[in-house]
């Protein structure tokens, strides 16, 4: 096969793994009779992207096994797949490779960034940290999976540490970087702080508040126990909302028993979510804390009325 015929099919895989169909790329690829690394690489971090990290690994073995050899592209896909398992024994495995191939952590920022993540998805956040500074370099990628892991693994006064950190460098915070912050925020309880930061996000860092921000924020001040303020702010963020604010809300009502604020977030939920069995559950259990039975019974026919 030609050079360019490689190279055209491996476009089409490229383009077929994009589209999520990955099927017609491995028959594609199957049918090369010259796989390179960029095939290769194609369909590891086709499956990568398209949840399949099974795939992507096996795929990867069999990369190694034919003797092709790697580059950076491929090892952040393979990290990527490791990180979906969430198995410490795949991170370590795939940090030992990126160590010997001339990727390590510490020279290589984007594939040191991609194992803090990892590590930090797989809860093992002591070798996330490791890397984090171990790392000669840091970019806003490292700095947000650390904050991030940091935040949802109970640490989140070292995350919000690091934010301030991470503002005296010249590494500016994006998007992610505040769902961690203020994830950690919420955690910890610190009201106050979250709302400030989440004003500042837009004003001071060119950051719009999203959906997954505003969810932050709702969580924030719903485990406070403001709940009414919690619900303002859903009912007037100025953009399309989805089920995890108001499902931060209903959360919270649970933890707080206000089963008049639950049922406004349980309505919105069961528009956006109808088949979404938990939060029929939650309300009922939150009117049955209440005792208010004639309620439970409402949401108990509704369920049996969907199918559920």
């Amino acid at each position: 096969m030609r050079e360019r015929d490689v190279v055209s099919w491996t476009e089409l895989i490229a383009a077929y793994a994009k589209s999520g169909d990955m099927g017609s790329a491995r028959e594609l690829f199957e049918e090369l009779s010259l796989k390179d690394m960029v095939a290769w690489t194609a369909m590891v971090t086709g499956y990568a992207q398209n949840l399949m990290p099974r795939e992507a690994l096996d795929c990867f073995e069999r990369m190694r096994g034919a003797g092709v050899g790697i580059d950076e592209v491929t090892l952040l896909g393979v990290v990527s797949a490791c990180a979906q398992l969430g198995v410490c024994r795949y991170a370590n495995w795939v940090r030992g490779i990126a160590e010997v191939s001339g990727f390590g952590p510490a020279e290589n920022v984007l594939v040191g960034s991609a194992l803090i993540d990892m590590y930090a998805k797989c809860g093992s956040l002591d070798d996330a940290y490791e890397i984090f500074l171990g790392m000669k370099q840091r970019n806003v990628f490292s700095f947000s999976s650390m904050i991030w892991g940091l935040a949802v693994h109970g640490n989140a006064n070292a995350a919000i540490e690091l934010f301030h950190e991470m503002l005296t460098t010249d590494v500016r915070p994006n998007r992610v970087t505040f769902i961690g912050v203020l994830t950690a925020c919420s955690h910890a309880g610190m009201v106050d702080q979250g709302r400030q930061l989440f004003a500042t996000m837009e004003k001071y860092y060119n950051v719009t508040p999203s959906a997954e921000h505003y969810t932050c924020m709702v969580d924030l001040l719903g485990r406070a126990g403001l709940l009414e303020e919690a619900l303002g702010l859903a009912e007037t963020m100025p953009i399309v909302t989805h089920g995890g604010v108001w499902g931060a809300l209903l959360g919270a009502c649970r933890i707080h028993k206000n089963p008049d604020i639950a049922q406004i977030a349980a309505i919105h939920l069961f528009e956006l979510e109808p088949k979404n069995i938990g939060n029929y559950v939650m309300l009922s259990n939150i009117y049955a804390s209440a005792g208010r039975w004639g309620d439970v019974s409402s949401v108990r026919k509704l369920m049996r009325e969907k199918g559920l």
